[in-house]
């Protein structure tokens, strides 16, 4: 692992060639095969989208991969290869402590009807930032779309000796991730106790999300949480029960004088798993 540092492309290398029209790319989600490991092991991680449905690692193109632990950081242009069509990445695990691993895609751009872009936007974004985009659009045009998708996933490696004492690592949690989009824990949801409330700051575009909308999902009995952040991006949701949690969100901004699209949707999330129910003796 080399030491950290954090990386933040400028948008103009995330612009790829335009997708075809109607065809928004799959929202990805980062999740490992399970969330909690031992150092000398290696991390399957696979993409899928907030349907649950898989996608393959090669239908976007990464343009940052990452991973953070106790301090350190190895910075990559790609992720490992994928094992097989749609397949999952290997990562070995080789520092002890709370792992953050991170993935910034390429911006895509594609052309959608106003309908289109209108149903995008009730299942994403509030109706007020669907109302404040929609009326700049004319009804008679493609809107030019331009997507950007920003992954991360928290996983706790412990020592390779299972006597030896399992880190604090609190910091790596809530450290900010550097990337293009991004949900930053303010409150660290590994070390909570379930049943608390967990706060998350959100950021599109490296800047603040004002009043986005948050999906915060328990993956093992499918309940979901829909709140909107406050106008500096923060948002609140509750751990109500144990299990894998994904957290995602996707904010709207409209473009003037730009070439190339009239709307951005910026996504980001994050995977983790809760299972603190006792204050440790």
């Amino acid at each position: 692992m080399i030491g950290a540092f954090l990386y933040v492309p400028a948008m103009a290398a995330y612009i790829s060639a335009a997708q075809p029209s109607g065809a928004l790319p799959a929202t990805p989600v980062l999740m490992p095969d399970r969330f909690e490991a031992r150092v000398g092991e290696q991390l399957a991680l696979a993409l899928e989208s907030t349907a649950r449905a898989p996608v393959a690692w090669n239908a976007q193109t990464a343009t940052w991969f990452f991973v953070r632990v106790a301090g350190t950081q190895e910075n990559r242009d790609q992720p490992p290869p994928a094992a097989g069509a749609g397949g999952s990445i290997s990562v070995p695990l080789g520092n002890p402590g709370v792992t953050m691993v991170g993935v910034d895609f390429a911006v895509t751009n594609t052309r959608l009807t106003l309908n289109q872009l209108r149903e995008v936007l009730d299942a994403s974004v509030t109706p007020a930032e669907r109302d404040k985009i929609l009326k700049e659009l004319p009804a008679d045009k493609p809107v030019r779309v331009r997507t950007a998708h920003s992954v991360k996933s928290l996983v706790r490696v412990l020592p390779a000796d299972p006597e030896a004492p399992i880190p604090l690592d609190a910091q790596t949690t809530v450290s900010k991730s550097g990337q293009f989009n991004e949900i930053r824990m303010i409150l660290d949801p590994l070390n909570s106790l379930v049943g608390g409330d967990i706060s998350v700051r959100l950021a599109a575009d490296t800047d603040k999300a004002p009043r986005a909308r948050l999906f915060a999902t328990n993956l093992e009995s499918g309940k979901m949480q829909d709140v909107v952040a406050d106008g500096s991006g923060i948002a609140l949701f509750h751990l109500h029960e144990p299990g894998r949690w994904r957290l995602a969100f996707t904010t709207a901004r409209r473009l003037t004088g730009d070439e190339t699209a009239d709307v951005a949707l910026y996504s980001a999330s994050v995977t983790f798993a809760a299972n603190r129910t006792e204050v440790p003796k």
